[in-house]
């Protein structure tokens, strides 16, 4: 007897994938990950206030110029993406409360499709590791952080390979993010409100543990009996 599976979902090692949380003030999330300059981002987020200046992410040494890779939104004045020793602003402004889709590469920001940032930049790497939701130098003292919904980022190398694949969920009834990529958590400095929809099935298969497990890739099962 021959049977044919088709496993059409990641495993997500959790008790709970949130379609979504809501971060605070004064959290944030380090990473190991040292951005160059063909580093390639993508983050889904919406902002509680937009009359504050917040960093949804940041990647820098002592200097606030010198080999950086930071994002910013700046209180009722745009965007800003700070590409290595240059600091690229945009007049396009975001609203409160509404979902937006930020890429970064080697040419400048887009939102929700449309590039707002144009940037270049000689060779250079970031003197810190990013850290998501505040600016820090050579991570330490973080600050400018960002407050509101965070669903996921994913961060690329500079030979394309995906490098980071966040996403919020929690494990012992912790918030943290866990990485697709070295299949590990990241915990926050601070406690994280969920405040998110649970993800029954967008396109992941919730498994209830507190290790780390292998992901199943999507494919063919085939079991002879």
């Amino acid at each position: 007897q021959i049977r044919f599976c088709l496993l059409e979902h990641d495993v997500i090692p959790c008790d709970v994938r949130y379609e979504y949380v809501t971060v605070g003030a004064s959290k944030y999330v380090e990473t190991q990950f040292i951005p160059t300059k063909d580093t390639k981002t993508e983050m889904k987020l919406a902002f509680t206030d937009v009359s504050a200046s917040q960093t949804p992410f940041c990647a820098r040494g002592t200097a606030t110029s010198a080999n950086t890779y930071t994002m910013f939104y700046i209180a009722n004045a745009g965007w800003r993406f700070d590409f290595g020793n240059n600091q690229n602003s945009s007049a396009v402004k975001a609203e409160a409360d509404r979902a937006y889709l930020i890429e970064t590469d080697s040419s400048g920001l887009s939102v929700d499709g449309n590039q707002v940032i144009l940037a270049t930049a000689g060779q250079f790497t970031a003197l810190g590791r990013l850290a998501l939701f505040a600016s820090h130098y050579g991570n330490t003292s973080y600050d400018n952080n960002f407050t509101g919904r965070f669903y996921h980022f994913r961060a690329w190398d500079a030979q394309s390979n995906l490098a980071l694949d966040l996403l919020p969920c929690s494990v012992n009834g912790e918030v943290c993010f866990y990485d697709r990529v070295s299949k590990t958590y990241l915990h926050p400095s601070a406690a994280i409100s969920p405040d998110g929809a649970a993800v029954a099935d967008n396109g992941y298969a919730v498994t209830a543990s507190t290790g780390v497990l292998p992901l199943t890739d999507g494919g063919f099962l085939v079991i002879i009996k």
